[in-house]
């Protein structure tokens, strides 16, 4: 519950308009809570700002609180160069402000270090095997249907047992450890 990793998948979906059959990409948000290994997932229309706030207030409510830190990559979303001869990275204002407002903070990764953010890549290979490949057959028209989908495979993917060797779930190691916190 102190940690959330946060992350776009590489991977993405796509939406088709039903009657030119032309395709719109869907970049899927990918969170992670490292000690449960829960997951949740979110297809957003673009990577920009406003759908990168809107994607975490979505895993804080579907996680039912809010971590004390948040981890992302460095996504510009989420983090700026500090200068061009450094490498160190700052934390994007309106991001922070974001954070700040539910009494959170980011700790971006540091370049080239995709260990720093571990559990979410590990998130984000589970979420593109389950669900970018698992529902790449169906068509959806529309961003609420392809959303109620990608939900309902996150959440087979949260109940399913047995996790990490143990006869429980990533939500049932959630709610006995991790909910509270």
């Amino acid at each position: 519950g102190h940690t959330m990793q946060v992350d776009w998948a590489g991977t993405r979906m796509a939406l088709t308009d039903p009657i030119s059959r032309r395709a719109t990409a869907v970049s899927v948000f990918v969170a992670s809570l490292p000690y449960s290994g829960l997951v949740f997932a979110y297809g957003c229309l673009d990577e920009k700002q406003p759908a990168w706030l809107d994607a975490h207030r979505r895993a804080f409510e579907y996680f039912g609180g809010v971590p004390l830190v948040t981890i992302p990559d460095n996504a510009s979303t989420a983090s700026n160069q500090i200068s061009r001869t450094d490498r160190a990275r700052d934390v994007n204002a309106s991001y922070a402000d974001f954070l700040a407002h539910y009494g959170a903070a980011a700790v971006p990764t540091r370049s080239n270090r995709p260990r720093d953010k571990g559990n979410v890549e590990a998130g984000v290979k589970v979420v593109t095997n389950w669900v970018i490949h698992f529902l790449s057959d169906r068509v959806f028209a529309c961003l609420d249907d392809l959303n109620d989908a990608v939900a309902a495979q996150v959440d087979a993917i949260n109940d399913r047992r047995p996790f990490r060797g143990e006869p429980r779930s990533r939500r049932e190691w959630f709610d006995d450890h991790e909910r509270d916190e």
